[in-house]
């Protein structure tokens, strides 16, 4: 009676240890489970973007002159625009423009047609030829931009397709305003972080927006000039540049 007892105890205490181990196994476990789906989560973070802008006065423009002919034939339009085009290049130079500010920026020939209405309806038949030739002026001392716009329109030029503003020191101004919007960025997310009642921590991105282009006025027609033409008033004003960056740090 007494063997069988102890013999049963013992069974007992055999069965009872491997439970135990697995016991403590799974204990020691569950803290290394929480511990990685913490590692896992996502950092907490901050993301905002930041501005600059700058006024400052135009010193500098670009304008498009065109000249455009029409003619029966497609040579002779091509003939005449050519040489109106050669006068109105030679009157740009003279009006003290760089050959390097001078280049061509268009050279076409297109056939016209008009409607004519008969029995059967509206069709359309040919009606000569109409030549283009414009060149991209930048003209680097504004002064000059009026009496140059009416010394062209005296040697033929009938169109201008834009005029652009722009500062000769727009790049470097640019690249100040950048930083200048990097540590407004920064001021915006510390403030922002500091009123939840945390800190700013580390810098994890950011990115620079596009710096904007001179903005190009609308299209303008020249007339032919008369007789000793008064210079064509033109007025720069202000141009504003600015830059921007969208930039994100982390919440510790």
């Amino acid at each position: 009676m007494t063997s069988s007892v102890r013999r049963s105890a013992v069974s007992r205490l055999i069965l009872a240890a491997p439970l135990a181990t697995a016991s403590l196994l799974l204990a020691m476990g569950a803290p290394a489970r929480a511990e990685s789906e913490g590692a896992r989560q996502p950092p907490r973070i901050v993301s905002v973007s930041g501005t600059a802008t700058r006024d400052v006065t135009p010193d500098m423009a670009t304008i498009v002159i065109g000249v455009t002919t029409r003619a029966p034939k497609a040579a002779e339009a091509l003939n005449g625009n050519s040489q109106a085009a050669a006068k109105v290049i030679a009157a740009v130079r003279q009006a003290g423009v760089e050959s390097r500010d001078v280049q061509t920026n268009t050279v076409s020939i297109s056939q016209n047609f008009r409607n004519r209405r008969d029995a059967s309806g509206y069709t359309q038949e040919p009606d000569g030829f109409t030549a283009t030739n414009s060149v991209s002026v930048r003209v680097r001392d504004l002064d000059k931009l009026g009496p140059l716009l009416t010394a062209a329109a005296g040697e033929g030029a009938n169109n201008i397709n834009s005029l652009t503003f722009d500062y000769s020191g727009r790049k470097k101004v640019a690249d100040e305003l950048q930083a200048e919007a990097v540590r407004n960025a920064r001021a915006t997310a510390q403030r922002l972080v500091e009123a939840a009642g945390s800190k700013l921590g580390q810098l994890q991105m950011i990115s620079a927006g596009q710096i904007p282009m001179p903005r190009p006025y609308g299209a303008m027609k020249m007339m032919r000039a008369e007789a000793a033409p008064a210079a064509a008033p033109v007025e720069a004003g202000e141009m504003t540049i600015t830059s921007s960056v969208q930039a994100t740090w982390t919440i510790e």
